[in-house]
């Protein structure tokens, strides 16, 4: 369905945005964030970023002993992980939930009862073990199942909406009227990381290394394939 754009002199470009969906994709640090912000605010769109709920989950799981960490990461992942994370989503006693933003922000809320879980994964330091328990967690098909169910009831509820994450112009919007996806070189991808991060520049050799470790194994999981119809884009420059 063609959108038609509407701009009156002085004014913001306007989109009409009634089940409007833009989905990005693409490897690690190839600035789907930063890309989904600009279209969010220069459109008028709600931002649903489909991570939170998958690092939502690793967040919980951790909290919940079903997996050690050390200093920064995650150890001793047990086998079968991934039914015990779709055990503890099943009987959560509040449910995870996808609410609308607050007044003033674009940004759906991912909510535990009253706890805002996107406030509590800013607020946790250990983003390794979380990003690695997430790539187990978004790989698991029952897992992403039920939360697809969520997902597409936001964008219905919200209306006009950008969605970030993995496979979101694939399997769970394949209807989506626009379809991006990013790709960037890994050393670059670092670079960005750890400018976001304010870290020292040293590290990039080291975080370019993983960011590569982490894209191989979720291309590995098959959640690296852009969709046939997905606009693709180098973000490298």
């Amino acid at each position: 369905m063609k959108q038609e754009l509407q701009k009156k002199p002085g004014q913001k470009e306007f989109i009409q945005k009634q089940n409007l969906v833009i989905t990005i994709d693409g490897l690690t640090g190839s600035g789907k964030w930063a890309l989904a912000e600009q279209l969010v605010e220069h459109y008028d769109l709600t931002f649903l970023n489909t991570g939170v709920s998958i690092r939502a989950l690793a967040l919980l799981a951790i909290e919940q002993k079903l997996v050690n960490t050390d200093e920064t990461n995650a150890i001793d992942i047990p086998a079968d992980f991934p039914q015990k994370v779709l055990a503890m989503y099943e009987n959560m006693p509040e449910k995870l939930t996808i609410r609308r933003p607050l007044d003033g922000s674009r940004d759906a809320r991912f909510m535990v009862g009253d706890r805002n879980m996107l406030v509590a994964l800013d607020a946790y330091e250990k983003r390794k073990a979380i990003e690695n328990l997430s790539s187990i967690i978004a790989a698991t098909p029952e897992i992403r199942e039920k939360l697809y169910t969520q997902w597409q009831r936001a964008a219905q509820e919200f209306g006009g909406m950008v969605v970030v994450g993995r496979k979101p112009g694939d399997d769970l919007f394949p209807e989506a009227q626009l379809k991006i996806f990013l790709h960037a070189n890994p050393d670059v991808s670092a670079n960005y990381r750890l400018q976001r991060r304010v870290m020292a520049n040293q590290m990039v050799a080291a975080e370019a290394s993983y960011v590569r470790r982490r894209d191989n194994k979720d291309r590995a999981s098959g959640l690296l394939n852009p969709p046939p119809d997905a606009l693709v884009i180098d973000t490298s420059a």
